[in-house]
């Protein structure tokens, strides 16, 4: 069989449909980018767009734009809002986007339906008896408080947190659980979005015991002092420095708390009471001063007895011994007798001048009195008022009924059997005494040692050095017999 040529005709319709399919491919395209797609933001407030998610398999794409406020990271949706897209085919050339071909262009709507994440703090332990002044407390979410309990951490993806509530719930708890309760606070934060979060911390309130607290704790008031003696908790309330007629209140042991305050037993609560049971002696050594032993009970209402007792001693009276006057030229002695008195002086490294212990310098005796007229001898009243009167003030006490006991020592020349050694030492004066008066005492130096005790028993030793002068002028004696002859 021969070969045969024929030729084939296109019809004209084909050429047609042709060139509409053309026209119309880049309509068919624009349908594979989605107007409104709606997508949930993740913990980084981004959402990742691909081609599968996007069903555009078809597109011929092959990279992903989305315009929002940071198109450098492509695909990545960033933050709430409507945002443009872009299918893209990057022509073979993932590295080189200078060819690029834009497909089509659709919208995505970004949301945020992610909570804000919480975290409350760790529980927080306080005493019982601080309930009050923790439950729906605000200032023990502020760090400078010394009850800072400690606030909680929290984030959202994307959103602003709008709201920051706290409210506190008190339960408290029987007799035998081991806290005495539990205060939980609960928190709750709230995005722009509405979403919210919340966490639960648990504040726990501590039982006590009576063990915890102690008189160490406890600060004595104004004019009075409180302290370990021997073993015992002994209250001076001292008359002269505090108003005799306000006997002192009862003093309590204290604890101190978390928040470094201290609160005593009277203070607490916590199932516990106090009372207070004493007994007193009057007048232990003046008007108005008395010695009191006080007990308190510590009454436990769950074990619904008394468990614990605290015991001291309260003195009222004067407990201050009698001190040297501001600007005294006094000064303060060993309280020896005569004979000690004797040795003491004797014993002075240099006994015109003194030691540490004496000043006998020249500048510390407070004066000097004369001779009288008629010998050279001098006679002074040795009583304190007196004394006081030509020296100036010399002790002080707040009591007006002093003991005083009084010995005289006087700087002379040493004699052996009358004859002088040339030596001098102090010798205690055997003058004539008048009551309060002393007569014979010879120029040079003298010191007046003061014994001296107060009502209560309070004793101090003092010395007034002074000198005896002579200070009478001489008088010229005439004699006034005429005889003649």
């Amino acid at each position: 069989m021969g070969k045969t040529n024929s030729t084939f005709v296109r019809p004209f319709w084909m050429a047609s449909l042709f060139a509409l399919a053309l026209f119309l491919m880049p309509a068919l395209l624009d349908a594979q980018c989605q107007d409104n797609v709606i997508v949930t933001l993740d913990e980084n407030c981004q959402f990742e767009l691909t081609i599968a998610n996007l069903e555009a398999g078809n597109s011929g794409a092959n990279r992903i734009i989305v315009d929002d406020s940071d198109p450098t990271n492509r695909r990545f949706v960033d933050g709430i809002g409507t945002f443009r897209y872009g299918l893209i085919d990057n022509q073979g050339t993932p590295d080189d986007s200078s060819d690029d071909e834009l497909i089509c262009w659709g919208t995505v709507t970004a949301e945020d339906k992610t909570a804000p994440t919480i975290e409350c703090p760790d529980p927080f332990l306080v005493e019982c008896f601080l309930v009050n002044e923790v439950l729906n407390v605000a200032s023990t979410l502020d760090p400078t408080s010394d009850l800072y309990t400690n606030e909680p951490t929290f984030s959202d993806n994307c959103s602003n947190i709008t709201d920051y509530e706290w409210a506190d719930r008190l339960q408290l708890n029987d007799c035998d659980a081991p806290n005495y309760g539990r205060i939980f606070r609960r928190f709750t934060v709230e995005d722009d979005q509405g979403l919210r979060a919340t966490c639960e911390q648990t504040i726990v309130l501590t039982r006590i015991s009576p063990d915890d607290f102690s008189f160490a704790n406890t600060e004595a008031p104004e004019g009075t002092t409180f302290e370990e003696v021997d073993g015992k908790w002994v209250h001076e309330f001292n008359t002269c420095d505090a108003d005799p007629t306000n006997p002192p209140a009862t003093l309590y042991p204290g604890y101190v708390a978390v928040n470094g305050e201290t609160y005593t037993l009277d203070e607490v609560q916590c199932n516990l009471s106090t009372d207070v049971d004493s007994r007193q002696f009057l007048n232990v050594c003046a008007d108005g001063s008395y010695k009191e032993e006080r007990t308190i009970k510590v009454f436990d209402w769950c074990a619904g007895m008394v468990t614990d007792e605290f015991h001291y001693v309260v003195k009222v009276g004067d407990f201050e011994a009698p001190a040297l006057a501001e600007g005294s030229c006094a000064q303060v002695s060993p309280r020896l007798n005569a004979a000690a008195l004797e040795t003491f002086l004797g014993n002075l490294a240099d006994p015109t001048t003194g030691n540490a212990a004496l000043d006998l310098t020249d500048d510390a005796y407070c004066g000097m009195i004369s001779t009288g007229p008629m010998n050279c001898t001098a006679a002074m009243n040795i009583s304190l008022s007196a004394l006081e009167s030509r020296f100036g003030d010399l002790i002080e006490d707040c009591s007006d009924d002093l003991d005083i006991s009084v010995e005289v020592f006087s700087w002379i020349a040493e004699t052996v059997g009358k004859i002088p050694t040339g030596d001098s030492l102090w010798v205690r004066g055997d003058y004539t005494r008048n009551g309060d008066m002393v007569m014979g005492l010879p120029t040079g130096k003298h010191l007046i040692f003061f014994n001296v005790a107060d009502e209560c028993y309070n004793e101090g030793a003092f010395v007034v050095p002074f000198q005896v002068m002579d200070l009478v002028k001489p008088v010229m004696k005439c004699d006034d017999e005429l005889r003649v002859t």
